[in-house]
């Protein structure tokens, strides 16, 4: 299996993180999924296979989407086509939808399959009609303590491509934001190609989403306007960033992991050096075996040459693909940004 291949499966699981335990509730749920991120990333397709039959009767009635697409997919990765046909069938079924890729090398065999075809028709249905309700989504986590008559620094979280807030509440916290800041999760109300995953394709919408929600909390709560920042992962990292670098909202900094987008590969140095006279600050963790890693060094460096102090982070990861210390590495960044 190709590098690339690995990292764009690795997201989906990562992505497909269990949605009940992101919220405190099912910790067997969440220490299974977290084993099978482990086994995938090992390449130790069959155990993961095992893992997920011997687990599916207790799972699937809560997680039917996550539970039957990662079947089907270990399934596949195994060489088992039938069983892996079947268990997306089951999804189809049950009235999910799935994110199918057919340059899936895993699919190459199947690749003209009637029932592959079928799934991924019912699939783009669906998701076209979910998107016709869409709506942006805001989840607010207040610091402890909160007091309604004191003024409290904003962080906003965008998610990544084919993401969702409740996959950054999971690791999108740390100390600092749990003590001092009011927290804004904002998920966009673009629809990604399975069921609970969004995206930001459409950047002026995600900008249009994203500034009418910064007003919305700003009526809601008590803001302080000057310690605002604005943070964000892959795709979502990207949107943070155009944001950071307009002047459509008052952002004193931004904290990006892995941002992917064209700013990172085609940037101008002049929207820089007018953020860098606004006072913002950026900090940018990366991860060195990113595919654009090359591209996010250089713009960390070009906005550090304009004038805009720019902390650049290398994280590494678990066995499970997950970042190590980020919440620490979250601090950091955000004591970077007021020191």
């Amino acid at each position: 299996m190709s590098l690339v291949l690995r990292r764009s499966l690795a997201f989906f699981l990562l992505a497909l993180a269990p949605a009940a335990a992101l919220a405190g509730e099912e910790p067997d749920y969440a220490e299974m999924h977290g084993k099978l991120r482990a086994l995938y990333a090992e390449g130790r397709y069959e155990e993961g296979l095992n893992l997920l039959l011997a687990t599916k009767d207790a799972f699937i009635r809560e997680h039917t989407m996550a539970t039957t697409f990662n079947l089907g997919l270990f399934h596949f990765l195994a060489g088992q086509h039938e069983p892996g046909l079947a268990a997306w069938e089951e999804g189809i079924e049950d009235g999910v939808w799935f994110t199918i890729d057919p340059g899936w090398e895993f699919l190459e065999p199947i690749a003209k399959s009637p029932r592959l075809a079928r799934i991924m028709e019912i699939s783009e249905k669906r998701r076209r009609k979910a998107q016709e309700h869409a709506h942006p989504v805001v989840d607010v986590k207040l610091p402890e303590g909160f007091d309604a008559n004191r003024r409290y620094p904003l962080f906003i979280a965008l998610h990544g491509g084919e993401g969702s807030n409740r996959m950054m509440r999971e690791w999108w916290h740390s100390a600092l934001l749990e003590r001092d800041y009011v927290v804004a999760y904002v998920q966009s109300s673009q629809f990604g190609r399975s069921q609970g995953r969004f995206v930001w394709n459409d950047e002026e919408l995600a900008r249009q989403e994203v500034v009418e929600q910064f007003f919305r909390l700003l009526d809601k709560y008590p803001i302080a306007v000057d310690r605002v920042v604005i943070g964000g992962y892959s795709q979502g990292g990207h949107i943070a960033l155009r944001l950071a670098l307009s002047d459509v909202l008052p952002i004193a900094g931004f904290v990006v992991l892995s941002p992917h987008g064209k700013l990172v590969h085609d940037f101008s140095a002049c929207s820089a050096e007018k953020a860098a006279k606004r006072g913002v600050r950026g900090a940018m963790i990366v991860r060195k075996h990113d595919p654009a890693y090359e591209a996010q060094s250089v713009l960390a460096e070009t906005l550090s040459k304009a004038g805009l102090p720019t902390q650049l982070d290398l994280i590494k990861l678990d066995a499970s693909l997950e970042p190590v210390d980020f919440s620490q590495r979250l601090d950091s960044a955000l004591m970077f940004m007021f020191p």
